[in-house]
């Protein structure tokens, strides 16, 4: 190996830590927090709540009835029963917070997506998303 390999590979190392530490570091100034259930693209509860909210929501699909459980900015969805959901996958996967996170129970095709805010902007997709 050269000594300009070295550098090449140095600086590839460096620029892509970069990219990732930019691309996950960004901080969101709002103090509200912002999710909504879908299933099928359909939206079935969009919430705005304040991030120290605390609570349960239920929701209907199909039904049946799902809760999701919000606590100080995050969201994840709560145990259903075997009936509806055999495998409990989508219980365990834990909380989402940031911005792009998703739940996903495939049995009902829901799916939890955290979005952030701005006034009435939503903060969309970016130049990494493509």
């Amino acid at each position: 190996m050269k000594v300009g390999d070295v550098i090449i590979i140095i600086l590839a190392v460096v620029s892509s830590l970069l990219i990732a530490f930019l691309t996950t570091a960004r901080e969101y100034d709002s103090d509200t927090f912002s999710f909504v259930v879908k299933q099928e693209s359909k939206i079935i509860l969009g919430l705005t709540v304040d991030k120290g909210y605390q609570g349960n929501h239920k929701f209907m699909f199909d039904d049946y009835f799902g809760v999701v459980e919000i606590d100080e900015g995050k969201v994840r969805l709560q145990r259903m029963t075997t009936d509806v959901c055999p495998r409990q996958i989508c219980s365990k996967l834990g909380w989402a917070n940031r911005q792009g996170d998703i739940l996903v129970c495939l049995p009902n095709k829901l799916v939890v997506e955290v979005i952030h805010k701005k006034g009435e902007e939503e903060y969309g997709a970016d130049a990494i998303s493509f």
